[in-house]
This record gives structure tokens, C-alpha cells and sequence, in this order.
């Protein structure tokens, strides 16, 4: 063992008995997507009725869908699992199981029985805004595939006052601390909502409210989105970072399209500090498969750990790594112990296939710091 390994194993060990005894009383808002996901696996061969082998890997599947070009194919799903889904709900959740008080704003309302909403944690304030959208996850071991319906897509800044409430939203968000706005890349209208929140809602906080506030945003994949876009969200981020501290969360395959077009670089590690200089955030989470980066002003960190080998569920790893990492700066922890949290909280979620509480996120990292 490493000695940078065995300083996380040992700060891992650390933080258990912390989140068990100490729990900050700020509170989440959350906005402003909702999906219902309707998980499944990718059959590579049926022995019988009852019995089939699944395609283990993306790039098994790309081969079937290649060899099919100007043919076709019968490709066999099976679903395993329905749940809650879309950035805002599963992170609002997370928060809200680890023990925070928190709205969420979101598509939530569905039209059929036994909607998954319903089983979110109490917690968790939710405000519907209309039908929620609907996700087809096709998981893998190296990754997944996520076909999206966007339901929700014309969602406006004035629509989002109209459906939630304007006086709601001032409300709720002021009694915040942590505002938390994500999936970027699947809302078109979303510079339209965050100009609006930052010009009608936060700058009024600002100048009037003693309360702390800090600002998470996470893109969410911007493939779809055009360069124009882009360029006007970071003049967005940029606004906020010169009055809020924001944070802007991203996985790698975020970081190399939107870092490169702000930075003009690379590698993970000049993308994030020159992204996090760039836009004036007071910080930047990178977070991959085997390991994440977070950048301050100053401070680089890097944590590579709690990797599993074989994943119960990943959809919706990324918004448990942004609930652990978001768990860190509500108790007012330092970097590397956010990181570490992000991904304990991840990997916890990934080998199980549950949102942990407190006490299962203690017991994770205890056993993680104890491995030899």
C-alpha cells in the first residue's frame, strides 16, 4: 500500500465517526429536471425461458449494432428495475437520506399508478412542475447507454415560475443554503432559467440575505447542445462565481468537451484549473470511473479508491457522487474530504443498488479504511 492510499484509508476512517457525530442543519433546494428510469440489461444469448446471458460491455453491443448496418437486428431488453430518475430527484434524494432538509423542484407528476416519486425519502419537500420525462438505461459493466424521452423540454423561466411558484421559489430557496442546479445538457431552456433565477432571485438574495449560500451546478452530458450554448452558459457561471461561491460539478466525458473548448487543453488536471480560473468558481469536481479531481484556488486534490469491480446499478452514480460531495461542503469539510465522500457515497450506491443513509455511508468507509 501506497502512502498517499493509506492517508485516504485513513481520512476515510476519520470522516465515519465524524458524519456520525457531527450533522450540519442547513438545508437543499433542488431543481429542475425528473425522469422515470426503467432500467435494463442487453441480452447476448437466451439458453431458455428463464435463463439468458447478458452483453457485458458497450462495445459488445456497438459491434451487434454495427454488424447489423444495412441488415437489421432483433435485439432482446430486460427490464430490471423502475425508479426515480433525472438529476434533480436522485440528488435531492441522496441529500435528504443522509439527513438534510430538502425541496426538490422537478417534473414529478405522472399520469399512471405506482409512480416512483411517491417512494422518495420524507425528507425531501417535492414541488412538481409537470409530467416527469422518461430514461431507457441499458447497463453495462464499463458504462451505460441512456435513451432519453424529454418531456419537459420547453420548460422557460417564466413557465418554471408559473408551475412552482414564484413567491414558492423565493421562499424555498432563501431558507437554503446550498442551491443545487443540475442537468444543464437536458434542459434547452436552462440559461433561460438560470439567467433568470440570477437576475430575479439570487442577486435580491444577495444584497438583502445574511444567510451563506453556496451554488452547485452540474452539466450533465452537452453533446446535444450547441457551441453558442455553451459559450453562454459560461458567461452565466461567470456572472454568478463573481457574487456566489459556485461549484461546477462534471464527469470526464463533460470535462473533455466543455474543458477544452474553455481551456484549450487537455489533460484532466490543466482542464480543471484553468476552467476553475477561467470562470472564477470557488471550486471544480472532476469526478471518473476510477478516481476524481477537485480544484480550489491553490489546491489541487485527487482521490482513486472504492473502485467495484462488479456494478449492482450505475445509473444515477453520478448524482450519488454529487450528494457525498455536497454532504462535504454543508459540514464545512475540506477538499479531499468531499472527494472522498463523493465517492464513498458513489461506490456505496454502485455495489448495492441503495441510497445510503448516514450510518451506511459510516460503515462503508470504515470498512474501506480498515482493507489492507
Amino acid at each position: 500500500m501506497g502512502k498517499e492510499e493509506k492517508k485516504s484509508r485513513e481520512t476515510a476512517g476519520m470522516l465515519a465517526g465524524l458524519i456520525r457525530s457531527r450533522r450540519s442543519d442547513r438545508r437543499c433546494f433542488v431543481g429542475f429536471d425528473g425522469y422515470i428510469d426503467e432500467l435494463y440489461e442487453v441480452v447476448q444469448r437466451r439458453d431458455s425461458a428463464a435463463h439468458y446471458v447478458k452483453c457485458e460491455t458497450i462495445e459488445a453491443l456497438g459491434r451487434r449494432i454495427l454488424d447489423a448496418a444495412g441488415k437489421s437486428a432483433d435485439i432482446e431488453i430486460v427490464r430490471r428495475k423502475t425508479k426515480i430518475g433525472g438529476n434533480a430527484p436522485i440528488l435531492a434524494n441522496a441529500l435528504a437520506t443522509l439527513g438534510f432538509g430538502t425541496v426538490c423542484v422537478g417534473q414529478m407528476d405522472h399520469e399512471k399508478e405506482g409512480n416512483p416519486f411517491l417512494q422518495m425519502h420524507p425528507a425531501c419537500q417535492k414541488i412538481s412542475t409537470g409530467d416527469a420525462s422518461k430514461t431507457i438505461a441499458l447497463e453495462f459493466s464499463d458504462g451505460k447507454i441512456m435513451l432519453g424521452d424529454l418531456r419537459g423540454n420547453d420548460l422557460t423561466w417564466d413557465g418554471l415560475k408559473r408551475r412552482a411558484g414564484e413567491e414558492t421559489l423565493r421562499r424555498k430557496m432563501g431558507d437554503s443554503s446550498l442551491l443545487c442546479f443540475v442537468n444543464w445538457g437536458g434542459f434547452y431552456h436552462m440559461n433561460d432559467i438560470l439567467r433568470g433565477l440570477f437576475r430575479e432571485i439570487l442577486l435580491p438574495f444577495q444584497e438583502s440575505s445574511a444567510l451563506d449560500r453556496d451554488i452547485f451546478i452540474d452539466l450533465s452530458d452537452p453533446s446535444a447542445r450547441s457551441e453558442a450554448d455553451v459559450s453562454e452558459l459560461l458567461d452565466i457561471i461567470g456572472e454568478l462565481s463573481c457574487v456566489y461561491r459556485v461549484t461546477l460539478g462534471m464527469n470526464e466525458n463533460e470535462a473533455e468537451k466543455i474543458g477544452r473548448k474553455c481551456s484549450g487543453r487537455s489533460g484532466m488536471e490543466e482542464i480543471g484549473e484553468q476552467m476553475r480560473a477561467k470562470l472564477g468558481l470557488y471550486q471544480l469536481v472532476i469526478h471518473m470511473n476510477h478516481k476524481s479531481c477537485g480544484f480550489r484556488e491553490g489546491v489541487r486534490e485527487e482521490f482513486t479508491g472504492m473502485h467495484v469491480e462488479k456494478p449492482v446499478q450505475s445509473t444515477g452514480a453520478g448524482d450519488h457522487f454529487n450528494a457525498g460531495f455536497c454532504m462535504g461542503m454543508l459540514e464545512a469539510l475540506d477538499l479531499q474530504s468531499c472527494l472522498i465522500l463523493g465517492q464513498a457515497m458513489a461506490s456505496c450506491y454502485v455495489e448495492t443498488g441503495a441510497t445510503a443513509t448516514r450510518e451506511r455511508l459510516a460503515q462503508y468507509m470504515e470498512k474501506y479504511s480498515q482493507t489492507v
